[in-house]
Formats: C-alpha cells, sequence, structure tokens
C-alpha cells in the first residue's frame, strides 16, 4: 500500500471513530487508552502562496490524523506510542511520531527508549493537542508547520524527572541523545531548496523547567544539537568552478528560553530562539580528483536566526476563547519578518473545535521556507488567514 492510500485509510478510520463518539474520552480496550484527533485546515491570503495555493483564494493545506495508545502496569512501567499521518501542501506521509518503553524509577527519576519527542521549547510536544491552545497554529515562523514531521522526535534514549527544591519551587528537567532519520527530498520544506539530500544523523540536548514558587508561573530553556549531519546539494554552475555540486556536513543548534504565566483564564507567554546553522561544503568534482577548495557555496556556511514572541490568551467561557500575539524574527541581522496575529476557539462539543485567525504579516522570508514559489516577491506587507477544525477522542 503506498503512503497516499495509507494515508488516506488511516484518515477515514480515525474520522469513523471521532464521529461516532459524543465525549472527549479515551477508548480503554484490553487496559490500553487509546487516543486520537482528526484535523483539516484551510489558509487564505491576499498576496502569496504559503503552504499551498492561498493566493486570493482559500486552499485546505493541511490534514492531519493522530491516533496514540498507552498502556500502564502496575509495577511503574509505561509503553505508549502515536502515529501520525499528514497531508501538507500535497505532500502526504505516515509516520511514528513516538514510540517508547518508559519507567519511572521515582519522582527524581525516569527512563525513555525508543522513538522520544524532542523538547524544544513549551510547545514542540504538544503540537497536535488543539484542546490545550486557542490558536489554530503555534506562532508560524516560531513553530513552523514543515518542520514538525522531523523536528519532532529522535530515535534513542532520554532520562527525565521532577527534583523537589524546598521553598524555590521545583525543577522538571529531561536529557536526551538519539538518531534522526534522513529526510524526504520532497517534504515542503526541501522544495524550492538546493538541497538534494539531508541525512540528520545525531541529536543530544535536554530541557529544565523551573515551576517556580508563585502559582501559575513557569520559566523554561531547552537546547539540541544536530551533529554529523550530511547533505547534498543540486547541481548549480559557479563561476570558475562551472557546473557541478557540493557535499558535505551541516550543524545545527537552538537554543530557547521560554515564560508562561497563567492567572485565571489568562494565559501569557514569551518564548526566545536563537538557532545556528552551519555548513562545511566542497564540490563534488574537485573531492572526486582529490582535491577540497577552501570555499564554499556562498553565504552557506554559516546562517543565525533571533526570534520572539509574545502572546496572551484568554478562555472567556468553557466553549469560547480569544488570543492574540506578537512575533519577530530576525535573519542573519538583516532580514526581519514580524507577525500579528488575532485567533478566537469554539467548542461546538467537547469532542469538535473549529478556530479561526488572522495574521498581518510584515516580511517575505518564510515563504519560500516553506516550499512554495513566489516568483518576483517583493511585497513585504500581507495577510493570511487560518481556519482549522479537529474532532478528537
Amino acid at each position: 500500500m503506498n503512503k497516499r492510500k495509507r494515508f488516506s485509510a488511516l484518515v477515514r478510520s480515525l474520522g469513523i471513530a471521532a464521529c461516532a463518539t459524543s465525549a472527549a474520552h479515551a477508548y480503554e480496550l484490553g487496559g490500553v487508552a487509546i487516543h486520537g484527533s482528526l484535523s483539516t485546515t484551510a489558509a487564505y491570503s491576499d498576496k502569496y502562496n504559503f503552504l499551498g495555493s492561498t493566493d486570493e483564494s482559500f486552499d485546505f493545506i493541511q490534514t492531519e490524523a493522530t491516533v496514540n495508545a498507552t498502556k500502564r502496569f502496575d509495577n511503574g512501567l509505561k509503553i505508549a506510542g502515536q502515529v501520525y499521518a499528514y497531508e501538507l501542501a500535497g505532500y502526504s506521509a505516515v509516520t511514528l511520531d513516538f514510540g517508547n518503553v518508559d519507567y519511572s524509577f521515582s519522582q527524581e527519576f525516569g527512563l525513555r527508549l525508543g522513538r522520544n519527542k524532542t523538547p524544544s521549547g513549551f510547545y514542540s510536544e504538544v503540537q497536535d493537542l488543539d484542546q490545550v491552545r486557542i490558536f489554530a497554529s503555534l506562532p508560524l515562523n516560531f513553530y513552523p508547520r514543515v518542520y514538525r514531521p522531523f523536528a519532532v522526535a529522535n530515535d534513542g534514549i532520554s532520562l527525565y524527572g521532577n527534583v523537589g527544591a524546598g521553598k524555590a519551587g521545583s525543577f522538571d528537567y529531561q536529557t536526551f541523545y538519539g538518531y534522526v532519520s534522513r529526510i524526504d527530498n520532497q517534504q515542503p520544506t526541501m522544495i524550492g531548496t538546493n538541497i538534494n539530500e539531508l541525512t540528520p544523523n545525531m541529536i543530544a540536548g535536554g530541557s529544565l523547567i523551573w515551576n517556580v514558587p508563585v502559582d501559575g508561573l513557569r520559566v523554561g530553556y531547552s537546547y539540541f544539537d544536530l551533529f554529523g549531519a550530511a547533505i547534498t546539494t543540486n547541481a548549480q554552475t559557479i563561476p570558475g568552478l562551472g557546473t557541478t555540486s557540493f557535499s558535505g556536513g551541516l550543524g545545527y543548534t537552538a537554543q530557547v528560553a521560554s515564560i508562561e504565566y497563567t492567572r485565571g483564564k489568562w494565559v501569557a507567554a514569551t518564548e526566545y530562539k536563537y538557532t545556528k546553522t552551519t555548513t562545511d561544503l566542497a564540490n563534488d568534482s574537485a573531492l572526486a580528483s582529490g582535491f577540497v577548495p577552501a570555499r564554499s557555496i556562498p553565504n552557506a556556511d554559516a546562517a543565525e536566526k533571533d526570534e520572539i514572541y509574545f502572546q496572551l490568551t484568554y478562555q472567556a467561557t468553557d466553549k469560547l476563547g480569544f488570543g492574540t500575539y506578537y512575533a519577530y524574527s530576525d535573519y542573519q541581522k538583516s532580514t526581519i519578518d514580524k507577525d500579528i496575529a488575532l485567533a478566537t476557539s469554539y467548542a461546538i462539543t467537547p469532542w469538535w473545535l473549529i478556530k479561526g485567525e488572522v495574521h498581518f504579516m510584515d516580511g517575505i522570508h518564510e515563504i519560500g521556507s516553506a516550499g512554495d514559489k513566489n516568483p518576483g516577491a517583493k511585497e513585504e506587507k500581507w495577510n493570511y488567514y487560518v481556519v482549522k477544525t479537529t474532532l478528537s477522542f
């Protein structure tokens, strides 16, 4: 069965299950708790194609389906996994979000083996949980949709726990080391780039969250380092070298500082992220002859990005919520993207959500990162409208 058929079959099965249930409760099957969700997202832009054919027309840019199962044993052992199927900008796949064996020796120390979620900021591990947030989209540039399929998990080992600190509160920690699978060059984030193949290889890092002794306040820091990656570009014409391709190594690091404060029906959050991408590439014709020139692809040997957003949400009633955020992205200290978003969420039933939001954009750096082609794009100011509906059980 090909990817598209598997995706369609899973979506149909999950849709039937979600529509059949009348409350947001898990199914129980032989002591196994089963949850799932099905969502679809449509978008419209007044100027550009972004994650689909959205230029002056509504397009169904993404469909997502998740099914997860958890089995807890009396001795503290837990086995859990989640299948994630999606179609984004015409590309579809069925993947394993996570699948691990988890044992908590004590409150202070636990161990997970298998495919584990990669912590990065407060919300990377809960991107598929629409019920916990008002926005249909996490901040667009800070948590890009196109990065989720390969940035959410790694295969390896994770250590975690909660350590009490008396009057200073407590600390939740995670450390991890693992392997990230090869990235399909047909994924939306790869389309429109000059990359032919990218094999991420190893990843290591961790997160630390301080549960401050103030009700509703937590402060976090996360870090990860992707290393040992291999990259190959498509053939291109370089002055002095002719038509050639490049290959070599790639490194990527990300650091995120986060603050969240909950008071009653209000939640305020801000996160800052610094990322750095480094490459060490040589042209393949020179490598084949045994001579590696001391030159890289122009402007590709290092790239830095600073991002920050401020977000405020208000849950007016059990069904109705509102939110707003301001996001700022600085690429190489030269290219700026700004995003002001307004959002609303309404729960038709406990298991059926609809969401709508508008983004007032100033900057076009990310429209290329989404794999979309907008020839001659120059206008920095544009608007983006998103509607999303989610069924869950």
